[in-house]
C-alpha cells in the first residue's frame, strides 16, 4: 500500500514537470518591448519567431490593431508567412509611422504582435509593445485658410493663433 501510494506520487510529479517545464510550440521575442518615436518618423522593432516544434511550420506574423491614435503598425509585408525550420528562428521586421499631427502621448498605445501557425491555429502566441509618440515640433498646424486671394508686393500678412 505504502509502495503504490509512493509510486502513485512519483508518477504525479513526472507529469506535472513535464506540464510545467514544456516549451510553447511557437515563441516571441522583441528587440524592444517600449519604443519612443517622433511623429513624422518611422520607428521598426525586429520580432523573432522560434519555433520549438520537431517540424517546420509556417506562421503567419501580424500586427493588432493596424492604426491606433494616428499610429500606422504593419509588418514587413501584410500578413507575412513565414517558414520556420525545426528548433529555429526568423525575425520579422515590424514597421510603426507616426502621422505628422499625431498628438504626443503621455500614455503609450498598445500593439500585439501575433504568430499563429498556418497547419494549426491552436499553435499561437502574441506579445505586447507599447508605442510613446513625441512630437517634434511643440505645434502643427493642419490648414491655413485666407480670405485673400491675391497679395500686393511687400503687403504683410499677419497670421494670429
Amino acid at each position: 500500500m505504502k509502495n503504490a501510494l509512493l509510486l502513485t506520487f512519483a508518477i504525479s510529479i513526472i507529469m506535472i514537470s513535464q506540464v510545467v517545464f514544456a516549451q510553447n510550440p511557437v515563441e516571441i521575442s522583441l528587440s524592444e518591448e517600449s519604443k519612443s518615436i517622433f511623429t513624422g518618423e518611422t520607428g521598426t522593432i525586429d520580432a523573432t519567431i522560434t519555433n520549438n516544434q520537431d517540424r517546420s511550420d509556417t506562421f503567419t506574423v501580424s500586427l493588432f490593431p493596424s492604426f491606433l491614435n494616428k499610429i500606422g503598425a504593419f509588418v514587413e509585408t501584410a500578413g507575412t508567412n513565414v517558414r520556420v525550420n525545426s528548433k529555429s528562428a526568423v525575425t520579422a521586421k515590424l514597421f510603426f509611422s507616426i502621422l505628422l499631427e499625431a498628438e504626443e502621448t503621455s500614455v503609450p498605445s498598445v500593439f500585439k504582435v501575433f504568430a499563429t501557425s498556418v497547419n494549426n491555429e491552436q499553435i499561437s502566441t502574441n506579445k505586447t509593445i507599447q508605442i510613446n509618440i513625441l512630437r517634434t515640433t511643440p505645434v502643427y498646424i493642419s490648414d491655413l485658410k485666407i480670405g485673400k486671394s491675391s497679395f500686393k508686393p511687400e503687403e504683410t500678412l499677419n497670421v494670429e493663433m
